[in-house]
């Protein structure tokens, strides 16, 4: 038995370390670790010489002074099986590595094992089971060292407990033949104390995983490798795209790991004893679920040691190979996946193509590390047979839409919600709901087929609260659709996909009956500041601030703050938050409509919707919040083909309205906005829930009737940015209702439009139309498609266009020509793109 090569290193730094003393340059003990760096024992043994096989047991085997000493198979034995003596440790070690050389001819096996015990065991002891620890495999697979020219490895260290002083190893030869034998070499068996460092704990830090790609599903939250490691390190890695995800497993004893020693152990054996250049796995998990940061450089650090060299990101899971993961790791696991797939477009049910050896091949995104490297020993077979399992829960995980709602009342309305899912299979689209009050969210779920419309009636379930912002996510594209309904009015609003620090809205009015709310959500886990500017027709500003608490929704009364005026507004959030703007107008304020905020200003905005024909009252509403004056050309188009364009200039931090009727009377119009600087525009309709027209002219200057009026309906948006060869729109009904699609065609270009509808029995008919340019079109849906309880739309055209959709419920009108229900109506701009 001999010491191997670190203590000839030890001795060769110790004649170094003399010189530098005589030499005058820096010493060994002048460069210790930074103190902040856990010591780490390293040593190791080798097996390398007749001697030292010789010292051990054989059964079938024979020691030849080949290459200065190896072991083989006896002539004439087709088995055989060589144990060493025990091999004191000069301290306590936690892990043991191995590397080792061997020849290995067709048609042989040669199987390694080591095991290991916390005291000197007695002669009789020495090839016994008593006091020793059961046997570990060494299976290399497909790691070999750097450090030994490409010698035998295994990949990941075995733990043992931290008193372990002894190893023994256990060589076993097979052949198939009398004429063949495998042979060993030599073997290098290193052992590491890792324990001095930090503890694993329940309490350990987590941040949330980072990369440079912005997703819908959120990052899993990880230990940090600059926590837990041995050392401080700064790398500079290969970087490489991945397009697959290789699952480890790193096999161990149950209840003895103490991960974080572990984790020092495995990156100290993989970077100094094997050579590699840095730990081989960019995350891994343990029993618990806690997911601890590995790799440096992130997923995009390429790994070309395991896989074939495949740009894949490389997950270890810390597991008992013949168990299934615990239910806390699978649920780790499931989130990380879901989020590493999103943020590298990955498909965990797809597939990639890898060459391998000059040759193409397929292999699953998401595999086990055996299924792309069949030598390689992990995962085990319980972690195989649940990959089927993994890969559905992760694509069902991932999410492809989140949409928010900052307001939510089922006391005050009727509420409901109503999903189109864009995708191919079907989702689940679960709502999160914060009830005002509530210790914990409320989650509902509700299945939607593929290319296919659900409901949710929530007033059916939820009563009796006036606050219950909500959060729809789901695994595929999904349009979703927040309804509200009183006895004399009808809102549709689309969920916000994106939450902001930042948003605008160009209408506000608290004059005559009308009053308004700015309805802010902070979804955040603390709590949000917020800072709001009224900006008046005439340019004055008036501020106020307001702090939203964490995961709550927050209402602000603006006829508290400024009564009777009009004004555009501009919030500012220290943390992104989702924000709307109700407002109630008419007698006894029973007409509303609700618009989401514009979390940004553009040059260019674009309606669809327009008219007005009596009863309708139509209103521009333009904010320029910069510190510099803008102009404004506003352009109305027609069906015909014919426009109206003027021009405006806004002074700054100053809210423009525009009575649409005064200048182009008793006309279907679509409205193009175009502005030197960036801005926000909303169109606002007013009219009457009876047949009868509205008397009066609502102008920016008195834009109420007197309460003992007509009552008084409405609905606002605001408008498209840009516009887009695609729109949908989720359900909405032709039973009881007008419903009506409102297209703009605002290019010099001529259009073909495609419609098609989604019927209630899943028939899909289709419309075609010719938009001649700079044009506007109406489709009443309810006379193609009437008395259907819902009517799903998929407009395509062939020049970029703008789509909305009004509904108008059917008024009830009394003997005496009052309203008795129902009425109002509501315009919602299409989702663009596929």
């Amino acid at each position: 038995m001999k010491r191997d090569m670190p203590h000839l290193i030890r001795l060769w730094l110790s004649v170094c370390l003399l010189a530098a003393v005589f030499m005058g340059g820096p010493t060994l003990a002048q460069t210790p670790n930074p103190p902040d760096e856990p010591a780490r024992q390293v040593d190791a043994w080798s097996l390398d010489t007749v001697r030292d096989w010789e010292a051990g047991s054989h059964s079938g085997t024979l020691v030849t002074n080949n290459s200065g000493g190896e072991v083989r198979l006896a002539t004439d034995q087709v088995e055989g099986v060589y144990v060493s003596q025990p091999l004191a440790a000069s301290f306590p070690f936690n892990a043991v590595g191995a590397v080792w050389r061997a020849e290995l001819p067709p048609e042989t096996t040669l199987l390694l094992d080591v095991r290991g015990r916390a005291s000197l065991p007695l002669p009789e002891e020495a090839f016994a089971n008593d006091g020793w620890s059961a046997w570990f495999v060494l299976n290399s697979g497909d790691a070999r060292s750097l450090r030994e020219d490409g010698a035998f490895a295994i990949a990941d260290v075995i733990e043992f407990p931290p008193d372990t002083s002894y190893l023994q190893l256990r060589v076993r030869f097979i052949s198939e033949s009398v004429l063949a034998s495998p042979v060993l070499n030599n073997i290098t068996l290193t052992y590491l104390n890792t324990i001095a460092g930090p503890p694993t704990t329940p309490s350990l830090p987590r941040v949330p995983a980072s990369t440079a790609n912005t997703t819908l599903t959120a990052a899993p939250l990880l230990v940090q490798r600059s926590l837990w490691n041995a050392r401080r390190e700064g790398a500079i890695p290969t970087r490489a795209t991945p397009r697959g995800i290789i699952l480890h497993e790193l096999d161990v004893t149950t209840g003895l790991t103490e991960t974080l020693a572990l984790l020092r152990a495995l990156t100290t054996y993989q970077t100094e004893v094997l050579g590699w250049e840095d730990l081989a796995y960019h995350y891994l998990i343990d029993p618990n679920g806690t997911l601890y940061e590995g790799r440096l450089g992130g997923p995009t650090a390429f790994v070309p040691r395991l896989a074939a060299g495949d740009t894949a990101v490389h997950v270890a899971l810390i597991n008992p190979s013949e168990q299934v993961p615990a239910e806390a790791a699978q649920n780790t696991l499931v989130q990380l996946l879901a989020w590493l797939s999103q943020t590298y477009h990955i498909n965990p049910l797809g597939e990639h193509q890898v060459v391998v050896l000059g040759a193409v091949q397929s292999r699953p995104s998401l595999a086990g590390h055996n299924q792309v490297a069949p030598a390689a020993p992990d995962p085990g077979r319980p972690m195989l047979e649940l990959l089927p399992e993994l890969r559905t829960r992760t694509d069902q995980a991932t999410v492809r839409a989140r949409q928010y709602f900052a307001l939510g009342n089922v006391a005050d309305y009727v509420q409901e919600f109503t999903f189109f899912n864009l995708g191919n299979s079907e989702t689940l689209a679960s709502i999160t709901m914060l009830p005002a009050g509530a210790t914990e969210p409320l989650l509902l779920e509700l299945p939607v087929p593929a290319n296919g419309r659900a409901q949710l009636r929530l007033s059916e379930m939820i009563s009796d609260t006036t606050s219950i912002p909500a959060v729809v996510t789901s695994n595929q594209p999904l349009i979703a659709e927040r309804m509200l309904r009183t006895p004399t009015d009808i809102d549709a609003t689309l969920g916000q996909p994106d939450l902001a620090r930042l948003w605008y809205f160009a209408e506000g009015n608290t004059a005559e009956s009308f009053s308004t709310d700015l309805v802010l959500f902070n979804p955040q886990p603390t709590s949000t500041e917020v800072g709001i500017v009224y900006m008046q027709p005439d340019g004055s500003r008036t501020t106020q601030q307001a702090l939203i608490p964490a995961r709550q929704q927050l209402v602000i009364a603006v006829d508290d703050v400024l009564p009777n005026h009009q004004f555009g507004v501009q919030i500012n959030s220290s943390q992104p938050i989702a924000a709307e703007r109700l407002m109630r107008f008419g007698r006894d304020r029973g007409g509303f409509h609700i618009n989401a905020g514009s979390a940004r200003l553009s040059r260019t905005w674009l309606f669809a919707e327009g008219s007005t024909r009596s009863p309708y009252q139509m209103q521009m509403h333009i904010l320029n919040p910069n510190q510099q004056a803008a102009t404004v050309n506003v352009q109305f188009m027609t069906a015909d083909g014919t426009s109206l364009m003027r021009r405006y200039a806004i002074p700054p931090t100053t809210r423009l309205s525009i009575a649409v009727n005064e200048l182009i009377p008793d006309s279907d119009v679509s409205t193009m906005i175009e502005a030197d600087r960036p801005i926000v525009a909303e169109r606002a309709l007013y009219f009457s829930p009876t047949t009868a027209a509205i008397t009066g002219t609502l102008a920016f200057t008195d834009t109420v009737l007197p309460d003992t009026a007509t009552p008084l309906v409405g609905t606002i948006s605001t408008g498209a940015t840009r516009g887009a060869f695609s729109w949908r729109f989720a359900d909405a009904p032709t039973q009881g209702a007008r419903q009506q699609l409102l297209l703009s065609n605002p290019g010099r270009g001529q259009a073909r439009v495609q419609i098609e509808f989604v019927l209630a029995d899943d028939s899909r008919p289709v419309e075609t139309m010719v938009m001649p340019p700079e044009s506007r079109a109406t489709v009443n849906i309810h006379e193609l498609h009437p008395d259907q309880p819902g009517v799903a739309v998929i407009v395509r055209a062939t020049q970029p266009i703008v789509a909305e959709r009004t509904l108008m419920p059917e008024a009830i009108i009394n003997a005496d020509g009052t309203p008795a229900g129902g009425g109002g109506g509501t315009t919602v701009l299409g989702v663009a793109g596929e």
